[in-house]
């Protein structure tokens, strides 16, 4: 897969504790090994899922 979009960085203590609810196993790694989860989305993005030498689909996310 290749992506391409604008990333933004996202900030926010109430979706990290969500995502510290869904995955406490990976974020008792991050805190053990003092780790900073980053969260992000992509604007106006697009996929591309490609074979070894084509394009199988592509759509914008």
């Amino acid at each position: 897969m290749r992506y391409d979009g604008t990333v933004k960085i996202v900030k926010d203590d109430a979706l990290l504790e969500k995502v510290r609810a869904a995955l406490p196993q990976v974020m008792g790694l991050y805190d053990k090994n003092g780790w900073e989860m980053g969260m992000f989305y992509l604007e106006n993005g697009h996929v591309e899922i490609r074979g070894m030498l084509d394009l199988k689909e592509e759509f914008n996310v």
